[in-house]
């Protein structure tokens, strides 16, 4: 019970929103076992529920982990080019949409760019860019596609 309050911004749009898979042109994600409790939405399912006139991140994940800390990470998924401004912008707007859903909640954040391949100019471009998060600015994490969550060093 304790642990489904945490997730309440995110569990409000369980119903409209939540996924339990995903993958997108041939790139996915691994989401970590039920150890813990989590909820990732998808960017495109809130964005049609909300209205929300930006691009988004493909997934904006939360995870009560079982060591009880609180995990966020964002996920955008390109299995083929990447345009990493576009993929920054898509980050940014994620991160402003998981600031208002977890307000007052202490947790760890992430903003991941899952990828099949990326040449050095972009890794350098990305590396170069930031993610606001509140008052943090936070540097983007890469994950070959088919990695794990559980892999990612938070």
């Amino acid at each position: 019970m304790a642990k489904e309050h945490k997730l309440k911004g995110f569990a409000s749009h369980r119903s409209c929103c939540a996924v339990s898979s995903f993958h997108e042109g041939g790139c996915k994600v691994i989401f970590p076992n039920r150890a813990g409790q989590w909820i990732c939405i998808s960017g495109t399912k809130y964005q049609s529920s909300r209205s929300y006139p930006g691009k988004l991140c493909d997934l904006m994940f939360l995870w009560n982990s079982s060591n009880r800390q609180m995990l966020s990470a964002l996920l955008e998924l390109k299995g083929g080019g990447v345009d990493v401004s576009g993929a920054v912008q898509q980050l940014q707007h994620g991160a402003e949409i998981v600031a208002d859903l977890t307000a007052g909640l202490e947790l760890k954040f992430l903003p991941v760019l899952i990828h099949r391949r990326l040449n050095s100019v972009q890794v350098e471009e990305l590396r170069k860019n930031k993610i606001r998060f509140r008052r943090d600015l936070v540097s983007i994490a890469l994950l070959r596609c088919g990695g794990k969550i559980l892999d990612l060093k938070w």
